[in-house]
């Protein structure tokens, strides 16, 4: 099929390098609101799901979602990388829809639907096949 802007084709390296990097930035915001703001609505998730050691696992979800995020920034180990955050994604997705906390008014973590930590999944997947893109410490599929 027939490209409307031709001279655009060899840009599209540029495409995996803005999702990567808008993937990472997401994961390392959502770090720093596990880690600082929303600890406490997290801990209750997962006292609700009976997690061993919520208090714990609230800090290392946190400190993950950021060393992910900053490695997917820098383009570091893409595959493995993408596959863990895409994992990540599905995991404080349910945490997020289900279990409720009655003694807290907001019941959302994050306060996203479900349908945004689909995209985001479905985006981190789409990763492992596209590779890095441009300004990536990885190799090159």
């Amino acid at each position: 099929m027939l490209s409307i802007f031709p001279e655009l084709l060899p840009f599209a390296l540029f495409t995996p390098t803005i999702i990567r990097v808008v993937i990472g930035f997401v994961l390392v915001y959502l770090g720093v609101l596990t880690l600082f703001k929303k600890r406490k609505i997290f801990t209750q998730k997962l006292i609700s799901f009976k997690y061993p050691f919520p208090f714990v696992m609230v800090w290392f979800i946190g400190v993950l979602e950021i060393c992910i995020g900053c490695l997917l920034i820098i383009g570091l180990l893409m595959q493995a990388i993408v596959m863990v955050a895409a994992y990540l994604f599905i995991n404080i997705g349910i945490i997020d829809s289900k279990g409720r906390v009655s003694n807290l008014d907001d019941d959302k973590i994050f306060g996203f639907s479900w349908l945004l930590y689909v995209v985001l999944i479905i985006i981190s997947i789409s990763l492992i096949f596209s590779g890095a893109g441009f300004l990536a410490i990885d190799l090159p599929i």
